[in-house]
């Protein structure tokens, strides 16, 4: 929380400030006062209060999101990413790469702080978008994919998780073939999983 002095930086008229400008005011004060920045923009930029943020100025506080994710403070990272999904749909709406982009970052932050159902949940919504806007056989939905099955195995859904592998695996052997690293990954993947479950069994 930003208090003291500092409070004093920030703009009294939320009406006219320009987001950039908060977002440049929020990053003077380290992580926690990029946060609030970002979550200042995104009331605002739903009530239609506020110019959207230059693009640049967003890919530093995605920036500054990878940094957190980096130093392991993925809970801080998970928050950047949530604001930043809301941030870009509002600006570009949901149809945007970079929206869809931000959403499985949050899903791979989610992910890492154990959040299982949660990630899933992320992944598939961003395989849906992914399919809209690229199609469903880019390489960027093989590997949406790839993470929902990696997301049931780790709740311990491996009758799902195989599933999406077989499937997956199908369709990159027809789009890619049987020698290309993603392909192979997925078999091995698969593999794994089926001699994970041989030993249980």
């Amino acid at each position: 929380m930003v208090s003291g002095s500092r409070h004093s930086l920030w703009p009294r008229t939320l009406t006219t400030v320009n987001a950039t400008q908060l977002l440049a005011i929020g990053g003077g004060l380290g992580a926690a006062g990029g946060l609030w920045a970002l979550a200042i923009i995104v009331v605002h930029l739903r009530a239609g209060r506020v110019h959207p943020p230059t693009l640049s100025t967003l890919a530093h506080r995605h920036h500054q999101a990878r940094q957190l994710a980096l130093a392991g403070d993925h809970a801080a990272a998970e928050r950047h990413y949530r604001l930043l999904r809301i941030a870009h749909r509002r600006i570009h709406g949901t149809r945007n790469i970079t929206a869809i982009h931000t959403q499985h970052q949050l899903a791979r932050s989610l992910a890492q702080q154990g959040k299982y159902h949660a990630a899933e949940r992320e992944y598939r919504s961003s395989l849906h978008a992914r399919v809209r806007l690229l199609g469903p056989e880019h390489l960027s939905v093989f590997v949406a994919r790839l993470q929902i099955a990696r997301m049931q195995v780790m709740q311990g859904k491996l009758k799902q998780a195989e599933k999406e592998y077989r499937h997956l695996l199908a369709d990159q052997t027809r789009v890619l073939g049987t020698a290309h690293p993603d392909t192979q990954f997925t078999q091995e993947a698969l593999q794994n999983l089926l001699e994970g479950k041989r030993r249980i069994d």
